[in-house]
């Protein structure tokens, strides 16, 4: 599961507030909270009218002198993205690419070109979806049109348009409904460990098979009891058979990595230890 915390868009009143008056103090103190909480990745936001693309770029530097995690920038704005994305020292993500073709043909380059991780919308050119096929069907032509694009589909989480349930109760069904449709249209992965035998895995991290990514570090750390970093990731059902070998990119190396079944200590052994 990714955790993305929002509660940096400038939307916000207090936010907002905070932005104009360049508070940066508040701007990292909002940033710790989230990550405190549990957040893998902030979402950050400078959507002020006129405004946007100089906010957005002083949020991505204020925040990432607080927070050691990766970025979502909240933007449809191709222009201000492409200000705000070199910034980023981590692999950042877009919020959000739509089956519009507008959207598409500004965004995707810019995913191709800085790795962006996409939000990729359930919208189309007719606007949201009402039911589940619609849900469905623009999933998979978004997903197609960016692998198409040789867009990583580990770096593609498909957000099937949540309603609230005060504009219709039949929200609630139609999307869970949609969101297994989806998974099950979607290629077969499966949640393996991996050994690895040099650095720290983190969460994030590309999982290569030979030069080609198949995969994101889920969580990772270092073992004491192994001596070396463990990791978990989800990776096409083809690769996850254990002893099956691969490689992690760690801090611009690509380390070896195998394939293990959890959990990486039996419980027996720490009895005996």
């Amino acid at each position: 599961m990714l955790i993305i915390g929002e509660r940096i868009n400038s939307t916000r009143k207090r936010i907002g507030e905070a932005v104009r008056k360049r508070d940066a103090d508040f701007i990292r103190e909002e940033a710790r909270k989230q990550v405190a909480a549990g957040a893998h990745m902030l979402d950050v936001n400078g959507g002020i009218p006129g405004r946007e693309a100089e906010y957005l770029q002083w949020l991505v530097s204020v925040v990432q002198e607080a927070a050691e995690v990766p970025l979502c920038l909240d933007s449809a704005d191709a222009g201000v993205l492409g200000q705000a994305l070199p910034m980023c020292r981590k692999q950042p993500m877009i919020n959000s690419i739509t089956y519009e073709s507008q959207r598409l043909e500004s965004l995707v380059p810019l995913a191709r070109e800085h790795r962006a991780q996409v939000i990729a919308l359930c919208m189309s050119e007719s606007g949201p979806p009402s039911g589940i096929d619609g849900r469905v069907e623009t999933a998979s032509r978004l997903v197609d049109r960016l692998t198409s694009e040789r867009i990583p589909i580990g770096d593609i989480y498909v957000d099937p348009c949540v309603f609230p349930l005060s504009t219709g109760t039949e929200h609630g069904p139609a999307l869970l409904d949609a969101i297994a449709r989806i998974r099950e249209r979607g290629p077969e992965r499966k949640l393996v460990g991996l050994t690895v035998e040099e650095g720290v895995p983190r969460h994030g991290y590309p999982v290569l098979h030979g030069e080609v990514e198949v995969g994101k570090v889920a969580s990772g750390t270092y073992s004491p009891t192994l001596g070396h970093g463990i990791a978990t990731a989800y990776l096409p059902a083809a690769l996850a058979e254990p002893g099956t070998m691969l490689s992690v990119g760690i801090r611009r190396k690509v380390v070896p990595a195998q394939v293990v079944r959890p959990p990486f200590v039996k419980a027996t052994s720490l009895a005996h230890a």
